[in-house]
């Protein structure tokens, strides 16, 4: 065969299957043994040099038993790889799944974090995960009904994010080095207490040794020592480090002092606290047993940190710092930045012969920054400090150590540099999501983002806020390539009309933040979604609330004429912002005949719908038919006292559009003529200014507010009444097979003594009735709009 394989020949199934089907269905005999090495896998070292793990079968076959044994894993399961294949985690993932013959899903570099992630998971139905906590704190455990079992590892877990993620599934905390075949410990938790690394896997020795390794009583801190068959054989052509690292017996006896000369008592005294085997492995981490047996880590002993699941050796990167020529003296630290979380920064002395001043002004400009280029060619991205802090000299203990505790208190912020305001709206808005990502009080154009502190979790984080605010979803690598407002900006597309051949799309983010699914809420009659921003504020930033406008409201497309065609073009929208179920909807008046075909059509697609809600709407039955008298009292007794807030809020948007977008302060809208006026308000109209002064721009993003002040005219919202109305009329619903939830007001829409509203004769599951305060008009204004919001997150996940 070409390429290098030598004397191998390819086999094809289709063709050679005769061939194939007359030999032995036995199992090949490999000859291999416990004792014969696996793979060898590189991790970080204290002085500049990776140093090659070698792993045998015997450990690898350990691990593998004992994943089958803790996670009870299935041939049906399907596995995430989510570690690089460089990182020994991934080893982890691999034989998981090969073990017992489940799928392995290895996820896309775009689809490591945040929503990208979330939908990845969703979509392949994962049922068992590996995740740093680091990366948990970015993913939402009510999204991910699939997931059956989770497993963080690589740092330390907060029995916060353990709590968040421990309901409804099997949530374990994982221990264990590259040294140790990858796990060593694990405890399962199941409640919000403090989290734990367990107790050894099977086949494992956990020890907890003073400086002397004589073992340490319960509570009290000493280094843990493991032992078992998961022990690696050592490091590759490095038989110092290894003898100092794997303790053993014999010529080194001496070493192991008190604890190996009595290692024959373990096999009379099954309960004493020494090692089956006359060989350990010398973790560095310190931690100390509990009195119910289970292990709590405290840290390291030594200069290695783990930073989002990598183990980092800080000297590697000093020891790289120092080989650079305008270095003197070089310390890095992993310290908490304003967002609590670690990043690593470096203290540099520069060279006697360097300028203080001139190496200063390097490291602040990121166009010519010599130790991050130096740096970059030889440690991956993870392994870059976040931050560089140039000294005339390190502080130094009485002793003469370089005193690290006052480098740990000194001030890490970036390097003083003007500050340049925002020149743009876009500008403007980006350096607040800048501050609010980093936690920082003001930003300006020129600062960097990863300077400033973030990293590639924050980072995703920014732009799935960009992402809101703006309706443009960017990827990762642009915000790399351009880290600061200044740069970022020009990528951001300024609001503009859409092209008439292509229909814009009819979601309206009122609240978008929050990573519970989201509630989508369809128009009423009229066809905006303006009365749903109250609803939207009191549901609360942790609930994504998206509004559905009809298309037609641009003016350039004709508005739909059937309830059908809406729900199928409202559908295919949603499913921007949320691939695949179980989807949240509901409609107020008009608006709930629209959500409750989606959840049809939706069901009929084979998509869960986990909640329908009604809000206010008769059901479209022969016996609710409204008669023209009692709908001309309606419009003449209840509708112009309650539509006041409405039309107050609109006006309210429109007067501030208007005034801000002339550049005479003395022709503002309070002063300008009345019939000009109008006529803006009767044409459509596209304003650019800024909303700060509006009764709503506080509630609703930037975004959606441009949306409705284009949209809002009276001749396209009497096109949208009337194709509407004929809607309504030519609708014939067929029987729900799910529940339905009926918000109602207590003031009758029509004489009726159905409670439900004439729902029941199509809901086959049932009706829950919420009884609400106010007209049909006023139960999304306060106060009656709090009684709602209460009685809707009892519903929603």
């Amino acid at each position: 065969m070409k390429g290098g394989w030598g004397d191998l020949q390819p086999l094809y199934l289709d063709r050679d299957w005769e061939i194939v089907a007359q030999q032995s269905g036995e199992n090949i005999n490999s000859g291999v043994t416990a004792a014969n090495l696996a793979y060898i896998i590189y991790t970080s070292g204290s002085t500049g040099q990776p140093k090659g793990v070698l792993v045998e079968h015997g450990g690898l076959c350990n691990l593998a038993q004992a994943q089958i044994h803790t996670f009870d894993l299935k041939p049906e399961h399907r596995i995430l790889q989510f570690a690089s294949l460089s990182f020994d985690a991934s080893i982890f993932e691999i034989v998981m799944a090969w073990v017992i013959g489940a799928t392995l899903y290895l996820v896309p570099k775009a689809a490591r974090l945040g929503s990208e992630l979330i939908s990845y998971l969703r979509h392949h139905a994962i049922t068992h995960a590996t995740l740093p906590p680091a990366v948990l704190k970015t993913l939402s455990p009510t999204q991910l009904p699939a997931l059956q079992t989770l497993i963080s590892a690589g740092e330390t877990c907060s029995p916060e994010i353990a709590a968040r993620w421990a309901s409804d599934r099997h949530f374990f905390n994982a221990y264990g080095l590259t040294e140790t075949t990858v796990w060593s410990t694990i405890a399962e938790v199941s409640g919000s207490k403090d989290t734990t690394i367990g107790r050894a896997i099977a086949n494992t020795q956990i020890y907890i040794l003073d400086a002397h390794l004589q073992p340490q009583p319960i509570g009290i801190p000493g280094e843990i020592y493991i032992g078992g068959v998961g022990l690696a054989r050592g490091y590759l052509n490095r038989p110092e480090l290894t003898a100092q690292r794997f303790i053993c017996q014999g010529s080194k006896g001496r070493e192991l002092g008190e604890l190996g000369r009595r290692g024959e008592l373990r096999e009379k005294e099954p309960n004493y606290p020494l090692p089956i085997t006359n060989r350990l492995y010398k973790t560095g981490d310190l931690a100390r047993y509990l009195i119910d047996g289970n292990l709590e880590y405290l840290g390291r002993i030594d200069r290695q940190v783990k930073i989002r699941g990598y183990r980092i050796e800080l000297g590697e990167i000093e020891s790289l710092l120092l080989q650079h020529s305008a270095v003197e003296e070089a310390v890095v630290l992993a310290q908490e930045d304003r967002s609590s979380n670690y990043c690593l920064v470096a203290y540099i002395v520069p060279d006697v012969e360097t300028n203080l001043s001139n190496l200063k002004l390097k490291i602040q400009n990121p166009k010519s920054n010599d130790l991050r280029c130096f740096l970059k060619q030889k440690l991956p991205d993870y392994s870059i400090p976040s931050a560089f802090v140039v000294l005339p000299s390190l502080p130094l203990t009485p002793n003469g150590k370089v005193d690290r505790n006052t480098l740990m208190k000194s001030n890490i912020s970036s390097p003083e540099r003007p500050f340049v305001t925002p020149k743009t709206a876009i500008e403007a808005t980006l350096t607040t999501l800048w501050a609010n990502i980093l936690k920082l009080e003001q930003v300006g154009i020129e600062d960097n983002f990863f300077e400033l502190g973030g990293n590639s979790l924050l980072a995703v984080q920014l732009l799935e806020q960009v992402e809101r605010q703006f309706e443009q979803k960017l990827p990762l690598s642009d915000l790399f390539g351009a880290p600061t407002v200044e740069q970022f900006a020009p990528l951001i597309q300024k609001w503009e009309k859409p092209k008439r051949n292509s229909k814009r799309s009819p979601l309206v983010p009122l609240q978008p933040l929050g990573f519970k699914p989201p509630f989508f809420c369809i128009h009423p009659i009229f066809g905006v979604v303006l009365p749903y921003y109250e609803l939207a504020r009191h549901l609360g930033t942790e609930q994504p609330f998206y509004g559905l406008q009809p298309f037609g409201m641009d003016g350039l497309h004709p508005p739909l004429t059937s309830i059908e065609e809406m729900a199928a073009g409202y559908i295919e929208a949603l499913r921007q912002i949320q691939p695949h179920g179980p989807y949240q909807l509901g409609g107020w008046s008009f608006g709930g005949l629209v959500a409750y075909e989606m959840a049809q059509q939706l069901h009929q697609a084979g998509e869960q719908v986990s909640f329908l809600a009604i809000l206010d709407t008769i059901a479209p039955i022969s016996s609710n038919r409204v008669s023209w008298g009692d709908g001309l009292k309606f419009l003449l007794t209840t509708v112009p006292g309650s539509i006041y807030p409405f039309v107050r809020d609109y006006w309210s948007l429109l007067r501030d559009r208007l005034a801000r977008s002339r550049n005479d302060n003395s022709d503002r809208l309070r002063t300008s003529n009345p019939i000009s006026t109008m006529k803006k308000i009767l044409t459509p109209h596209a304003w650019l200014s800024s909303l700060e002064r509006t009764t709503i721009s506080h509630l609703l993003p930037r975004s959606a507010v441009l949306r409705m002040l284009d949209e809002l005219t009276i001749h396209r919202l009497m096109k949208i009444f009337s194709a509407n109305s004929r809607a309504t009329l030519k609708y014939t619903p067929r029987p729900y097979p799910l529940a339905i939830a009926l918000f109602r007001t207590t003031e009758l829409q029509k004489k009726s003594h159905d409670p439900t509203l004439g729902w029941s004769q199509l809901s086959r599951s049932g009706v829950q009735v919420h009884y609400i305060s106010g007209n049909h008009l006023t139960m999304l204004q306060k106060p009656h709009v709090r009684v709602l919001a209460e009685h809707l997150r009892r519903y929603l996940a």
